[in-house]
């Protein structure tokens, strides 16, 4: 629900406040929060799953630099509000597994050190050889959400292309920072403009961290020729989903769009919904009274009909 956890919960007040301060007060899907950078889907999830065990998947899973003493609050990993925070070269590492199949390698600055004379190599970082923190299946799934915040969401300034991108935004309270996380089959790659003694400045309000991304990186690495392909997922099942319970739809199901399903979550939903309520309306043509002359309206006629929903496509 796009709505704030109640007073008491993670606050002494109902919070948090999205960014444009407003809610909605409906249900939507995940990835809607994702792309729409809504706080409250995830305060719900840290509420839903338990504050410590989401500190303990960033930090020991996903290797963000996190301090135990500030950082297992709702504030901190519901909606970034750490207290020293990652640098940024971590935060980028961080989202390297999901363009890379769930394997996460260390980010190092240099590559190789050889002779330009000779194929003499004198230095050769390739002794990391990665470690998978997540299955393939999360990967998979998670970079088709980043995805929709590039096409549908707030990232779309950023939109490249001869890439797929996919990516986050981040905005903390009164625009004091703005930050872009990228990823294309080649690079992962974040710019934040902030001010390192933090204070509020409006000249970031009206910028955009996707499209300053772009102009930074993003034209690069739009121009690189490569092979290099986010990898696919064949465990992961692409199917319409039911709009209601978000498991795989059947033909009575009200249709909610294409969903991804991993190995054991394939579940066709079984809940009887009601057949939708189509209003016909018919308007005739107005009626010229014989007596006066004059053109009365004809009161619409209205019907309504209970129709099966039409079977969503694959």
């Amino acid at each position: 629900m796009d709505s704030p956890l109640p007073a008491g919960v993670a606050d002494e007040n109902e919070w948090p406040a999205n960014y444009n301060n407003k809610y909605t007060g409906k249900s939507y899907p995940v990835y809607t929060f994702l792309a729409e950078s809504y706080n409250t889907g995830s305060a719900q999830l840290c509420n839903m799953f338990g504050v410590e065990n989401v500190f303990d998947f960033a930090c020991n899973t996903m290797r963000l630099d996190l301090d135990p003493e500030t950082d297992i609050t709702y504030a901190a990993v519901g909606v970034g509000a750490t207290g020293s925070g990652p640098s940024l070269v971590n935060l980028t590492n961080a989202y390297m597994p999901f363009g890379n199949g769930g394997i996460w390698h260390k980010a190092h600055i240099v590559r190789r050190i050889g002779d330009s004379f000779s194929e003499r190599v004198y230095l050769e970082n390739d002794s990391w050889k990665g470690e998978r923190v997540i299955s393939e299946e999360t990967a998979f799934i998670m970079r088709k959400m980043l995805r929709e915040v590039v096409e549908n969401g707030t990232g779309k300034k950023a939109a490249l292309q001869n890439k797929e991108l996919c990516g986050k935004t981040g905005t903390t309270e009164n625009y004091r920072d703005i930050l872009f996380a990228g990823l294309t089959e080649d690079y992962v790659s974040s710019v934040w403009i902030g001010y390192d003694n933090g204070i509020n400045s409006q000249a970031l309000k009206d910028a955009s961290s996707p499209e300053i991304w772009k102009n930074v990186f993003g034209n690069y690495a739009d121009s690189v020729e490569s092979d290099a392909s986010f990898p696919e997922c064949e465990n992961v099942k692409i199917s319409a989903y039911c709009a209601e319970t978000g498991k795989q739809s059947s033909k009575r199901c009200p249709w909610g769009g294409k969903g991804y399903y991993k190995t054991g979550q394939t579940d066709t939903c079984k809940k009887t919904h009601p057949l939708p309520v189509i209003k016909v309306s018919s308007s005739p043509a107005p009626v010229t009274s014989e007596v006066t002359g004059t053109t009365v309206p004809v009161t619409p006629a209205v019907t309504e009909a209970a129709v099966p929903a039409a079977e969503p496509a694959a």
